[in-house]
């Protein structure tokens, strides 16, 4: 046997406990710079038991929800469709009666890919 056998037993302790701590702190990321602004209490209504991508089809709003990124889906409605929604970050009932009348697919909510596209098409104006 090598003389040197706990070096080979403490570089694969390390080895697993940075495997271990890439896994956590990747679980832990929001998952985009768009999506950074998101609420992180335990009113919000998102679940982050996985990691969101850029472009998943995770929903990632709903009714009920609030902050920037429900001012930048009001922005898109008050712009694209001259809804004139109160751009309060609040998804009431007047947004959603908005998502579902003009975007029916979004009805039960907004993924992280169909926020993207909204977000990109209000930054080029």
């Amino acid at each position: 046997m090598n003389k040197y056998w706990y070096l080979w037993v403490i570089l694969a302790v390390a080895v697993a406990g940075l495997i271990i701590y890439l896994v956590r702190r990747n679980k832990n990321q929001q998952g985009g710079i768009l999506v950074s602004n998101r609420r992180q209490d335990e009113n919000a209504n998102i679940d982050n038991s996985t990691s969101n991508t850029l472009f998943s089809n995770k929903i990632i709003l709903k009714k009920g929800d609030s902050g920037e990124q429900v001012k930048v889906v009001q922005r898109y409605f008050n712009e694209i469709y001259n809804c004139n929604l109160a751009v309060d970050g609040v998804w009431g009932d007047k947004t959603q009666a908005a998502v579902v009348k003009f975007e029916p697919d979004w009805k039960n909510g907004i993924t992280s890919s169909q926020y993207n596209a909204i977000y990109m098409e209000i930054a080029r104006k």
